[in-house]
């Protein structure tokens, strides 16, 4: 799906929300909260004790999570300041607030990690498809 195909379906759903009545809106908002109650957003004490080993785990290969964030923050206000910024695709722009993460992951936590390294290939991939595909329609 295209961006532009996104922006279309949003507008759509936008659209269909706002032609509703304000009961419908009502009752499509409840569907909507009891929806989320019942899925992955409810919280219960199990979740909350895996996420605390899943936080702990990932601190060993990601290091502390205030430094990476300063890191990551860091190199993402060093893009925004540069000059070319603005007339990067937001696909390129995203790729690139990627690898700033994956940096600061590198530096703050574990280099080793391969996972880190093959993100950041994912993500230059991406970049990639998103060039290769602006080239084909020009």
């Amino acid at each position: 799906m295209s961006e532009t195909e996104l922006w279309a379906l949003v507008a759509r759903a936008q659209a269909a929300y706002d032609a509703l009545s304000p009961a419908e809106r009502a009752a499509h908002d409840a569907a909507q909260r009891a929806g989320w109650a019942r899925g992955n957003l409810a919280i219960d004490r199990r979740k909350t004790e895996s996420t605390s080993s899943l936080l702990a785990a990932r601190q060993e290969t990601h290091g502390d999570f205030r430094s990476t964030a300063w890191v990551a923050q860091t190199l993402r206000d060093v893009f925004r300041h540069e000059i070319g910024w603005e007339n990067k695709s937001p696909v390129v722009r995203e790729v690139l607030d990627a690898i700033a993460l994956k940096l600061a992951r590198i530096l703050s936590g574990d280099a080793d990690c391969e996972d880190h390294w093959i993100d950041i290939i994912g993500y230059a991939e991406l970049a990639l498809i998103e060039i290769r595909a602006k080239e084909t329609t020009l």
